[in-house]
């Protein structure tokens, strides 16, 4: 499957302190620091749980050797495919990019992305991970993200803020059907 790194990591959260401090019926400022880590937790347990990337981030999955026809990034939702990077067999080692549409072809529409080769993958170097693909991924703004995700993470950020365990099965219910795992 690759290993998979996050190269930039989101600047924006799905749910914004307002809608947070809403949800927690708080309307000081004491707790705004807390609260803004609150959110970020819920939006990477939300990630973690349903196996998606919310917020726009830079995503690079490495592999070893090339696959028979095609890889299946499993990532999603995939906003464009950055490029495809491999070491070649030159010595010294030199990076190579692949060029969409003339060595590969991009399939983001397809759940999880997928790239597969159009003449054949290039020989490459023998070593860990010589072959390294990066994916946009994410919504744009929180205006983009659905309601159910949002809701979800409201729940699991109720269930940080008081310790309610019920708010944390409400927060895996509202968010079920977004599951890909």
């Amino acid at each position: 499957m690759g290993t998979l790194t996050v190269i930039t990591a989101p600047t924006l959260e799905p749910v914004s302190l307002s809608e947070a401090k809403d949800v927690l019926r708080v309307t000081n400022v004491d707790d705004d620091s807390r609260i803004n880590k609150l959110i970020k937790t819920a939006r990477e347990w939300a990630e973690h749980y349903c196996d998606i990337y919310i917020m726009t981030q830079t995503l690079e999955r490495s592999y070893d050797d090339w696959p028979a026809i095609a890889f299946n990034l499993n990532v999603s939702p995939i906003a464009s495919i950055s490029s495809i990077k491999y070491d070649d067999t030159s010595s010294p080692v030199t990076e190579q990019t692949l060029i969409v549409d003339t060595d590969y072809y991009a399939d983001t529409t397809t759940d999880g992305g997928r790239v597969g080769t159009i003449t054949g993958w290039p020989s490459h170097a023998i070593k860990f991970n010589p072959i390294r693909i990066r994916v946009i991924s994410g919504y744009t703004t929180q205006a983009l993200v659905p309601e159910r995700i949002k809701d979800g993470i409201k729940a699991y950020i109720v269930y940080l803020y008081d310790n309610d365990t019920d708010m944390q099965t409400m927060a895996e219910n509202i968010l079920w059907s977004e599951r890909r795992i």
